[in-house]
């Protein structure tokens, strides 16, 4: 399902590999981007449904295939990483020559509207003459430094202020198109709260196309997927990044064939997929575990590997949290679904969670993403107020939202004082107006969490004394320290999990 109804995806990202290369320890730039863009359109924007898709194999040089092309003919809207190593591979060209090509000559076209379904993102201040051909007719989108014609700039780094108001551009145009088409009918309209999140294994190369399409599909179902394990690819690095994810994830799904898989350079008597089983296994996170209906465990070569099968298969499962699958791709296609269903379903005993709305300025968005993620794993209902480009709109969600909401965080670091004055306004006219009414208060707690560029201080004036607003301190601090998610979880009666 997407927002744009008759595609499969909303979004093709273009781009050139090179430059997703991670510097200085930090994700690569379209990894940034593209989390960017997916955070902003689906939890600011409130388009729930969207689907983005890029391929975020490790290589770029990967053969160009049929499912490639068919992703690219089922987009709605191609975005254009624009650079000097776009521009120089044959790989990228042949991308947006498909699109191009394909739904140029279908009912529509290239246009939605008066809006064009190829959207030119210059990484670099790339001279209109050196366009590319198919991209003429459209607008460019900055996302460099350049301020002169004739120099070409480096990329907006997500570190620079700039970047979220470049990003901002875009996101007002995407939203533009999507607001001229019909909203689809969500399968799950009840599940509008944190999505669960499926770590997907290494696997073995014959797997690779099977765990790729399998990605797609929990996609397309509303989960958050998590891949790309490793690198690190010594023993120790992997080790402590597969706990990490696991620790974050709702299930871990092991694919397993006759191969055991990649060896692990540093420690040859084992392999990545069978490493990060057993690693799954020792952890508290479940795990569905599949093979292909064919396969003969007897016939598996690496005695280890064999062993392993055939312990899940056949052994005994007494306090293991595991299931293991033995059939057709298809079967295990939808025994997850049917998982995520459940994941959808209201759930019984409601008492445990708590219902709380984090209001951002897009200049500190980045930090409410963080603020979400850590308090989702602490088993709260996060939500954020939906983000419009008109800011009386904006805050006229925000007034509707804040009725139906226990507990509110309000982020403060980059952001005007006036902006945090005008939300705790609202906040106190939403609560003067249950009381006079007799309506049964929701709002509970309101919270303003001080980030870096606020000065660690309240820039408000002198609050009725009937008014408690807490103040949590993390203007020292780019990432949220633990003190304040203590805190947070304290005043809503929960215990923070280690």
């Amino acid at each position: 399902m997407s927002q744009i109804a008759g595609y499969d995806y909303d979004i093709f990202i273009s781009y050139s590999h090179a430059d997703n290369t991670p510097l200085l320890g930090k994700p690569g730039w379209v990894e940034s981007f593209h989390q960017g863009l997916e955070d902003w359109l689906v939890k600011l924007r409130g388009f729930r449904a969207l689907t983005l898709w890029r391929d975020d194999r490790l290589l770029g040089n990967t053969a160009f295939d049929d499912a490639i092309e068919n992703r690219i003919k089922s987009s709605a809207l191609f975005l254009v990483l624009n650079s000097r190593n776009y521009v120089q591979s044959e790989y990228c060209r042949k991308e947006l020559d498909i699109f191009h090509r394909y739904h140029s000559g279908r009912p529509g076209g290239l246009f939605f509207g008066e809006e064009s379904r190829i959207l030119n993102i210059l990484l670099n201040n790339i001279p209109h003459a050196d366009w590319l051909p198919q991209l003429a007719g459209t607008s460019g989108f900055p996302m460099h430094s350049s301020q002169e014609e004739g120099k070409w700039g480096d990329f907006t780094f997500p570190s620079d202020d700039k970047f979220n108001k470049q990003l901002g551009k875009i996101v007002d145009a995407i939203e533009s198109v999507l607001k001229k088409s019909p909203a689809p009918q969500s399968a799950h309209p009840q599940s509008e709260k944190t999505l669960p999140r499926i770590f997907l294994a290494e696997t073995e190369d014959g797997l690779r196309r099977q765990r790729r399409r399998l990605q797609d599909d929990l996609k397309a179902q509303g989960a958050e997927v998590l891949v790309g394990i490793p690198p690190p690819d010594d023993y120790s690095g992997h080790r402590t990044q597969v706990l990490s994810v696991l620790d974050k994830a709702d299930l871990s799904v092991h694919l397993l064939g006759p191969w055991s898989g990649r060896e692990i350079h540093d420690k040859e008597e084992t392999t990545y997929p069978r490493e990060q089983v057993e690693i799954a296994l020792s952890c508290k996170t479940p795990q569905t575990i599949w093979v292909p209906a064919e396969l003969n465990i007897e016939t598996i070569e690496d005695e280890a590997y064999r062993n392993l099968i055939q312990v899940l298969e056949n052994g005994s499962r007494e306090e293991k949290n595991f299931a293991f699958l033995r059939g057709p791709p298809s079967a295990l296609t939808e025994f997850l679904i049917q998982k995520l269903h459940e994941w959808h379903s209201p759930k019984a005993a409601p008492n445990a969670m708590r219902s709380v709305l984090i209001d951002t300025h897009q200049k500190d968005q980045g930090h409410a993403y963080h603020l979400a993620e850590v308090l989702a794993h602490q088993g709260l209902d996060v939500d954020f107020n939906k983000d419009s480009r008109d800011p009386l709109q904006s805050l006229a969600n925000f007034e509707r939202t804040l009725r139906e909401v226990e507990h509110l965080i309000l982020m403060f670091g980059k952001v005007a004082p006036e902006w945090l004055e005008g939300r705790v306004r609202k906040a106190l006219k939403v609560v003067a107006e249950q009381y006079s009414s007799d309506t049964p208060l929701a709002l509970e707690n309101i919270w303003v969490l001080l980030l870096p560029g606020s000065g660690g201080k309240l820039p408000l004036g002198k609050l009725p004394p009937i008014i408690r607003i807490d103040v949590l301190d993390n203007s020292q601090s780019e990432a949220i320290e633990p003190t304040v998610v203590s805190k947070l979880l304290q005043a809503q009666g929960i215990d923070m999990r280690i």
